[in-house]
């Protein structure tokens, strides 16, 4: 059986690693909020020089 000691070392890992994890996926979520905004706004662009040309 699984003493108290083993059980907080367990969760410890388990909470170190998923710490981890979030580390890495923040930035890379954020950096693609990033570009989708840069394509919206070209998308935006080329919306308006379509009506131009038009």
């Amino acid at each position: 059986m699984i003493n108290l000691g083993e059980w907080g070392m367990i969760a410890g890992s388990i909470t170190a690693i998923v710490s981890l994890i979030l580390l890495v996926i923040k930035p890379i979520t954020a950096s693609f909020s990033k570009i989708t905004e840069t394509l919206s706004k070209v998308s935006h662009n080329l919306d308006l020089l379509t009506k131009d040309l038009e």
